[in-house]
């Protein structure tokens, strides 16, 4: 996106509070803006070194504008419920240096009256799985957040950052707002965890409870919403059911936006199709930071069969991009059979960006199927499956409530969150007893995990050497489901894992970000 469009679109998001909050309840609505962002090139080389081809993917950024200090210094950064801490970058630090930092802000610390160091200037770093790392220090100053005032929040401020993917505009910080254990000074070195933006605004009386409602609309909207403290029942469609959030099973400690997976059904013209058993249970983390999504490779293999995907590149799955407007769509269950289903179709895991360019042997425009094998045990739903859900996240009482998105809301018909439970949830459900994990912590593997470079051809310009797959489904009626059932539905039943995820702007749509949790 051009400078002057991005900025028109952060200007037109202030985030003033929703007048029909600013009294009663105690709620915070903001909207945020949605920006579409081109990312570091996926380069794949020739082991002779003669021919390279970029695939360039896209990421969806959801940007709110806050401001730091005294006076007020205005910057956008992004929502991410798989990170825990909120950092900015300095106004002199090599991410602003390298990237533009004019587009989404920085924070110049000496211009700033009420800005304090932590314990003389403690040290703050985070890192990522591409590599990237960031690193600067915690300070406490004063935040603003639309026309609500927040005194002594430690945040981080970067300096320095290292092993940048992303090409074009990067400098935009990022607000996590997942369970502060989760921050990377603890997650990393055992640091206490500090007091987080929503503790505060809670002790501050401005909410009443540590939770969020997340609404990011349809792909084609320029914002979403967040609800701190409430829930906004004109943007989902009933029931709203609650599960529980999982703990970390080695570490007994609620760590990052887990719930329990339980079902995976696929529904085309001819009918519906279960492509997981009865007794499937997986660990499946929301992540608002991560564009695709990861499932088991036992799952992924199932779906790649019913699409006939192709695998490029080694792992990258591709399909004909004329399926995205197949009438098909995947349901996710979780908490089991009474639990909460989310309906995602199939032009929600379609990456149209990837299709200019790469075609297969017979001239059919190849897709990237943001759906990616993994070869941990557990799922990784981001911004692909949450626009089709909306989702209540309640700190407090460990728990998570989802029921599917309405994209034409009325006006706001919004509840505060108490201390005590999620309103309006139709039923809860309890957590599902899972084996106890055998391997060590070492053995834990970040997901989506790396795709591996395969050699390409001398003659490489684009163009796949085989023809478009065929699927198991055309977009007319009358097609067939069968081979979406092949290798049956063994039971899959999968360890917790133990990792707090969330991708930064710097991400590809390949990768999400982690970090180990032990």
């Amino acid at each position: 996106m051009a400078t002057a469009n991005l900025r028109t679109a952060l200007l037109a998001l202030i985030l003033l509070p929703w007048d029909t909050v600013a009294a009663a309840p105690k709620v915070l609505g903001y909207d945020f803006a949605k920006i579409r962002r081109d990312l570091s090139p996926h380069t794949l080389e020739r082991r002779d070194g003669g021919l390279s081809v970029d695939i360039v993917n896209d990421q969806v950024l959801y940007l709110v504008n806050i401001s730091i200090g005294t006076p007020p210094q205005a910057m956008a950064v992004q929502l991410d419920t798989g990170s825990s801490d909120l950092w900015v970058p300095s106004s002199d630090s090599t991410l602003c240096r390298e990237g533009d930092c004019g587009q989404t802000g920085s924070f110049d610390s000496s211009s700033s009256s009420t800005f304090q160091p932590v314990d003389d200037a403690s040290p703050f770093h985070i890192e990522y799985q591409d590599k990237s790392s960031y690193d600067g220090t915690l300070f406490v100053d004063t935040l603003q957040i639309g026309k609500t005032t927040i005194e002594s929040v430690t945040m981080g401020i970067v300096d320095q950052s290292q092993n940048i993917i992303q090409v074009g505009p990067v400098g935009n910080g990022i607000w996590g707002i997942n369970f502060p254990i989760s921050q990377a000074n603890t997650a990393l070195q055992g640091d206490q965890p500090y007091t987080s933006v929503l503790q505060k605004m809670k002790k501050a009386g401005v909410i009443k409870s540590v939770s969020y409602s997340l609404w990011l609309d349809s792909i084609d909207a320029k914002s979403g919403s967040i609800l701190f403290g409430g829930v906004d029942s004109a943007k989902y469609i009933p029931p709203l059911i609650g599960v529980p959030i999982i703990k970390s099973l080695r570490s007994q400690i609620y760590s990052d936006m887990r719930v329990e997976f339980t079902s995976l059904s696929l529904k085309d013209p001819s009918g519906n199709v279960t492509l997981t058993s009865d007794d499937t249970v997986a660990i499946a983390i929301l992540d608002s930071g991560t564009t695709g999504t990861s499932v088991p490779k036992s799952l992924a293999d199932k779906i790649y069969s019913y699409f006939g995907v192709r695998l490029e590149f080694g792992q990258l799955p591709f399909l004909p991009c004329n399926l995205g407007t197949a009438d098909v769509s995947l349901t996710f269950e979780f908490g089991g059979a009474n639990g909460p289903k989310i309906t995602v179709p199939i032009s929600a895991f379609v990456d149209q960006s990837t299709g200019s360019s790469l075609r297969f042997a017979d001239g059919t425009v190849a897709c990237r199927l943001l759906i990616d094998s993994s070869d941990d045990d557990q799922l990784t739903l981001g911004d692909s499956f949450l626009r089709s859900a909306y989702v209540v996240y309640d700190l407090d009482n460990h728990q998570i409530a989802l029921a599917q998105s309405n994209l034409s809301p009325g006006a706001p018909d919004i509840t505060e969150i108490d201390s005590n439970t999620i309103p309006k949830v139709a039923s809860v459900v309890s957590e599902i007893p899972m084996p106890a994990v055998t391997t060590d912590a070492s053995d834990a593997t970040l997901i989506p995990s790396q795709p591996t470079q395969e050699p390409l051809p001398s003659n490489f310009d684009g163009t796949f050497t085989d023809s478009a797959p065929k699927a198991s489904f055309t977009a007319k009626a009358g097609s067939t489901s069968k081979a979406a059932a092949a290798g049956g539905t063994a039971a899959m039943v999968w360890s917790k894992g133990y990792l707090v995820c969330g991708a930064v702007s710097i991400l590809s749509a390949l990768l999400g970000g982690c970090l180990i949790f032990i």
